[in-house]
């Protein structure tokens, strides 16, 4: 009997483990596409409810949109394939973590000739974004960053135990204000 109930607990671990997998791949695909159709008021409900302490739901898609469309130039987040990796589930302080990362392209068009500052802006894209590969087209001056970008879903009390995102950034101050040094430490951040 005593068998026959542990089998039972491990059985009802991996499935319930693969139930929360498999429901967080469906959401990051469903986010990818969304932010690629520029959907940002829809990707911002499944943004970790504690980014909103420091900044409002308004602000970031107003801040999204002047990113991306501006009077200087057009960043458009291609559409690839995602290539979607997870890391192994970890639980620390009673919440659950998992890095996502996926393949991400993305373009960007400015809006007057660049002329000569082409390379210019080339040699800085590249200095500045060296987990990317940057490209120039030179006929159509558009450059193509390439690369992985990285996210980590977040289940915990303030998203009632649904998995919720947060894009990583590691050299932005948010990320410790949202999660702390010492979650990102643990996470390998």
């Amino acid at each position: 009997m005593k068998i026959k109930v542990t089998i039972l607990f491990v059985l009802a671990s991996v499935f319930g483990f693969s139930q929360t997998l498999e429901s967080m791949k469906i959401e990051v695909q469903k986010i990818y596409n969304l932010t690629i159709e520029k959907k940002y008021d829809i990707v911002l409900e499944s943004t970790y409810p504690k980014v909103f302490e420091i900044a409002s739901k308004s602000d970031m898609i107003a801040v999204m949109n002047q990113m991306f469309d501006n009077e200087q130039m057009k960043i458009t987040i291609e559409k690839v394939n995602p290539e979607f990796t997870f890391s192994e589930i970890l639980s620390i302080k009673g919440a659950k973590y998992c890095i996502v990362e996926h393949k991400n392209r993305m373009t960007m068009k400015f809006k007057e000739a660049l002329g000569e500052n082409k390379e210019f802006i080339l040699t800085n894209l590249k200095e500045n974004m060296t987990d990317y590969t940057v490209t120039l087209d030179e006929k159509t001056e558009v450059f193509t960053v390439d690369g992985k970008a990285k996210m980590i879903a977040i289940s915990d009390k303030l998203t009632n135990g649904t998995w919720k995102y947060i894009n990583y950034n590691g050299e932005s101050p948010m990320m410790q204000q949202v999660l702390g040094k010492d979650v990102l430490e643990k996470l390998g951040l």
